[in-house]
Parts: C-alpha cells; structure tokens; sequence
C-alpha cells in the first residue's frame, strides 16, 4: 500500500477530508516559512551594537562608570 493511502485508511478519511488536511498543512508551513524569513530580514536589519548595549547589565554598570581621563 502507498503511503498516502495507508494514512488515509489509518486515520479513516475520506479523499476530501484527506485533501483538505494537507492544504491545511501546506498552508501552515508556508506561512511559517513567510514568518520566519520576515523575522530574520528584521534581525539583519537590526542595529545590534545599540541594542547589546542597551539591554546588558554589563553595560548598564559601565555606562556609570566615569571615563577614565577625569581620573586623577
């Protein structure tokens, strides 16, 4: 038995019940692809060094640290 088949008997679908889950799916997958190339042209895109800078503790704490010429 094809695969295709041994699913559909498996799961007791009918030929439509059994197309119309796998536009669903297809529909799914292509809109997670669509979902996950837009959020990696957004992280490309993205001005990393400020947002490092902005979000680290580290850098928080070095931010009040004044520089090191008004040192005596």
């Amino acid at each position: 038995m094809v695969r295709l088949e041994q699913w559909i008997s498996e799961e007791a679908l009918s030929a439509e019940e059994a197309t119309a889950r796998t536009t669903g799916r297809l529909a799914l997958t292509q809109v997670m692809m669509a979902n996950s190339i837009t959020s990696l042209r957004a992280i490309g895109q993205m001005e990393w060094r400020s947002f490092v800078e902005e979000q680290s503790r580290v850098e928080a704490v070095l931010r009040t640290d004044p520089p090191a010429s008004t040192r005596g």
